[in-house]
């Protein structure tokens, strides 16, 4: 009996080393690592559990990731997202308290310079310049503008913004023009609490706080060209969201029997559009590869409620707070995962809203019937049930484009007939009644508007004297004020010769103030023929603006 066993021992080596020569071991494939315009290096070649690091030529860096790992299947970590090296860019500044800095630029690269100026009354700590370095970083410390005592018993504190009291006796021009200016520029331009009413569409207020999620369907029947269309569509919505002066937060979901978040809510980037709108770039519809193939609703709606209980167990104190927004594009019916509707229980159960306790206002869900089977009933089930119309079917890429347009308005029930009124349709969308004083907001105008349609804080100066008339160009500050160039007027300039027209309207002129420094020929011993240091003035209206869309 012991010599069989030893007799059989050989025969069990041979036949594990069979096994072992007939599977050869699991090696992910060279060609999928490739990165554009650099290198990449592996420490155990195409091995499971090699690792891969890129490099990229100085000035730019991997994007979107740094480095690889030979999965057990067969595949390299993110595999279908392809690596490129990105040239390196420094953040734009936020808001610069109680100053200024330029140039501004959408992008800084290395090497560019940011000069920082500080407003009368307010001294300079941190340097006067700093320059985008190598690593993506400002060189040196932050600059910042602190109060050394402003006029009209106006205050900094931490992160308190300036604040003036407009009661003050002002005795000059001067301490005029610095306590309007800096409650003016900086307080009105600051971020507003606003309070959310209930509304037929998104309303956009001044630091209101948002969370907009967009759920795009892969599903097979629905078509790799519609999904494509589905994240044009979701683009051209975070562009149009990112020119009001505030910050949603955005999680992007992508799915068809699984749901793949294309970006989250708490990643540092779902604040950024054009971040949120890189990672929709760069996200294809093949990534959705499992068969057979399916469309699980319910669970692209289960990865919203996941994001939020993770965000109120973070923020538990500004969760509430939040307006909801959720955009689902999608052919409907469901065939897996079961009942999407029990996952919006869950969604307004975590947001505790129920029937009649007025918080209705903090979550809507919009719904787009996307390609030829749309299932009316299930897209009804899911949305939103108010007062407007929070379902869009759509048979034809335009009226996809369309009701993106108009979703932003209070308007909700939409014919299209071709893509040129997607813009129009966008503006209706947004409900922008709580943005009236929100600044630098343009809009894309109709036809018959020029450039004051386009930006609706420019004002039109005209100055009229015998034989002669002057225009320059202003801008609304407030309902009674227009900042514009003191060198358009004489320094002896009549009040009655200067009309001021916003919006069409014309306004009598109450006051004219110049910077009390500026001198146009206060350089020419300099050999400077005209200056135009301090070539501010403001001009004092008679009657106040009436804010409006197209007037702010």
């Amino acid at each position: 009996m012991g010599d069989n066993r030893y007799k059989m021992l050989p025969l069990i080596l041979l036949s594990q080393m069979a096994l072992s020569i007939a599977a050869p071991a699991i090696q992910c494939d060279i060609s999928k690592i490739a990165i554009a315009g650099g290198k990449y290096c592996l420490n155990n070649g195409t091995k499971v559990g090699s690792k891969l690091e890129y490099t990229c030529p100085e000035g730019t860096y991997p994007y979107p990731f740094p480095s690889r790992e030979c999965l057990f299947n067969g595949q390299w970590s993110n595999e279908n997202v392809k690596a490129q090296c990105r040239t390196v860019q420094c953040t734009t500044p936020g808001r610069f308290e109680n100053g200024e800095f330029y140039p501004r630029k959408a992008k800084y690269f290395i090497g560019d310079i940011l000069y920082f100026e500080c407003w009368g009354g307010f001294k300079m700590s941190g340097p006067e310049n700093r320059i985008c370095q190598a690593n993506g970083k400002w060189s040196g410390i932050d600059t910042t503008c602190d109060n050394k005592g402003i006029v009209g018993s106006a205050r900094h504190s931490g992160k308190e913004k300036p604040v003036s009291n407009l009661h003050t006796d002002y005795r000059t021009s001067a301490e005029l023009f610095h306590a309007v200016l800096l409650l003016k520029l900086h307080h009105l331009c600051a971020s507003i609490s606003g309070t959310w009413g209930i509304s037929p569409s998104i309303e956009v207020t001044t630091g209101g706080l948002m969370n907009i999620f967009i759920l795009l369907d892969a599903s097979e029947s629905l078509g790799e060209d519609n999904f494509n269309i589905a994240k044009e569509a979701s683009k051209v919505f975070i562009e149009k969201m990112s020119s009001f002066d505030f910050s949603p937060r955005y999680a992007v979901i992508s799915y068809d029997r699984e749901a793949k978040p294309i970006i989250e809510l708490s990643d540092e980037d779902s604040k950024e559009a054009d971040k949120v709108i890189d990672r929709i770039n760069a996200f294809q519809y093949s990534e959705h590869t499992q068969e057979p193939w399916g469309r699980n609703t319910r669970g692209a709606l289960a990865k919203v409620y996941e994001m939020l209980c993770l965000q109120n167990a973070r923020d538990p104190e500004h969760f509430l707070k939040m307006k909801n927004v959720i955009l689902l594009i999608t052919e409907g019916k469901h065939n897996m995962g079961g009942d999407p509707t029990v996952e919006v229980k869950r969604i307004r159960e975590i947001l505790d809203i129920r029937k009649n306790n007025k918080r209705e206002n903090y979550l809507d869900i919009y719904v787009f019937g996307l390609g030829e089977e749309i299932s009316d009933n299930e897209i009804n089930d899911i949305a939103s049930k108010k007062t407007s119309q929070h379902v869009f079917s759509m048979e034809t890429v335009e009226d996809m484009k369309k009701a993106f347009d108009e979703m932003i308005g209070s308007q909700h029930v939409f014919s299209k007939e071709t893509a040129d009124d997607m813009k129009k349709a966008f503006n209706l969308m947004i409900d922008e009644a709580g943005t009236v004083d929100m600044c630098g907001l343009a809009y894309e105008p109709s036809e018959n508007e020029g450039v004051e349609g386009k930006y609706p804080w420019i004002a039109k100066i005209t100055i009229t004297s015998p034989g002669s008339e002057v225009t320059c160009k202003g801008s609304i500050i407030s309902r009674d004020f227009i900042l514009t160039a003191a060198h358009c007027f004489n320094l002896d300039e009549k009040l009655h010769a200067i009309s001021v027209e916003v919006g069409g309207k014309e306004f009598k002129v109450k006051n004219l103030h110049r910077h009390n420094k500026y001198n146009p020929l206060g350089k020419q011993e300099k050999k400077v023929e005209k200056s135009f240091d301090y070539d501010l003035a403001l001009i004092e209206l008679k009657t106040k603006i009436e804010f409006s869309r197209k007037i702010r």
